[in-house]
């Protein structure tokens, strides 16, 4: 454990939040990370939906945070607005590295607390991981980010078994159908990123 923590502490990325190592009291553990002052996309969330634009921004920050860690045989595997973090001078950063795992890793996760509402199929079905995961969770995210909606088109569903239902067998609306703003290309490929991520 502490030889897998010191190699995330040593990744270091402009967009990535950096990993200060595990602490430990007698009853629990924290894995801590640099505070970035600045507002999580949790708040833009509670927001309108985001141009497509600012959503490629985004984009570009966190899929150079994630090749930089994929680089290093890591998948960040919980990608959540909450996560993601813009500093006051409107740099985006990536948070949880902490909690990476190994490229090729079968996870099973805790029923009581997952599935995540971004988690990929396979992290849901305990598949070997691989890449693909980090960027289904990536476009599932920005699906919400540019319609103000989950990728079943409304509100999250409150329950695991729903949440698991609609990543594994719903095909999510187009995009477009529920932001008219966005560009129709850019619908398009959001969508195909999301169901063959």
């Amino acid at each position: 454990m502490e030889a897998e923590s010191a190699r995330l502490r040593a990744i270091s990325h402009p967009n990535i939040v950096p990993y200060l190592g595990l602490h430990q009291t007698p009853t629990t553990a924290f894995l801590l990370e640099e505070w970035i002052n600045g507002p999580s996309l949790t708040e833009i969330l509670n927001r309108k939906p985001i141009s497509a634009v600012e959503a490629l921004v985004y984009t570009k920050a966190i899929c150079s945070a994630l090749e930089a860690l994929h680089k290093q045989n890591y998948l960040h595997l919980h990608i959540a607005p909450e996560l993601i973090h813009i500093n006051k001078r409107g740099e985006i950063f990536l948070g949880g590295i902490g909690a990476a795992q190994q490229i090729n890793s079968i996870i099973e996760y805790p029923h009581d607390k997952y599935p995540n509402l971004y988690f990929s199929p396979e992290q849901l079905n305990g598949e070997s991981l691989s890449p693909a995961s980090d960027i289904y969770s990536l476009a599932a995210l920005l699906y919400e980010l540019t319609t103000a909606a989950w990728i079943n088109g409304k509100d999250a569903p409150k329950t695991n078994e729903a949440i698991r239902k609609a990543h594994l067998d719903l095909a999510p609306p187009a995009p477009i159908k529920l932001n008219k703003n966005i560009p129709d290309h850019f619908s398009r490929m959001l969508l195909g990123t999301a169901q063959t991520a």
